[in-house]
C-alpha cells in the first residue's frame, strides 16, 4: 500500500508549529502516512489575513496574544507532550527569512533537515 503524503506546513517561528511538529512522527506511524515539510512565513500570513495587521503588535487585542501567556501555554505543551521547549532570544535574524532560505535551498537539494532547524529554534538558546 502506498503511504499517503500529508503538508505539513510550518513557520520556523512559530511556538505551536514546533509543538504539532514533535508530534507528527507518532501520527505517520499510527496512520501509516509521511509528512512533507513545507515551510511558510507565518507573521505574513496573518497580516495578510488582518488586512495588513497583526494581532501581536502593539497591546494585545485579547488573552491569547499575550507574550507571556504564550510562553506559559507553550511551556505546558511541552511538558504534556515530554519535548524540549525553550523560548529563543534573538536568533539574528527574522524566521520568515528563514523560511525562505528553505524555499531557496529544497528545489537543489542541499536543504538542511527542517526538523533539525525546527527545534534548534525552540530548544537551543540564541542569546
Amino acid at each position: 500500500m502506498t503511504r499517503a503524503v500529508v503538508p505539513f506546513y510550518f513557520g520556523l517561528g512559530s511556538r505551536y508549529s514546533y509543538l504539532a511538529a514533535t508530534q507528527l512522527e507518532q501520527i505517520a506511524a499510527r496512520h501509516e502516512c509521511r509528512f512533507e515539510w513545507l515551510p511558510l512565513q507565518s507573521g505574513e500570513l496573518i497580516r495578510r489575513a488582518n488586512q495588513g495587521r497583526s494581532p501581536f503588535d502593539g497591546e494585545p487585542i485579547s488573552g491569547q496574544y499575550d507574550w507571556s501567556y504564550r510562553r506559559r501555554d507553550a511551556e505546558a505543551w511541552a511538558r504534556l507532550y515530554q519535548v524540549p521547549y525553550k523560548e529563543p532570544g534573538d536568533l539574528g535574524t527574522d524566521a520568515s527569512d528563514l523560511a525562505k532560505a528553505c524555499w531557496i535551498a529544497e528545489p537543489t537539494g542541499k536543504l538542511v533537515d527542517m526538523k533539525a532547524l525546527h527545534k534548534s529554534v525552540w530548544c537551543d538558546s540564541f542569546d
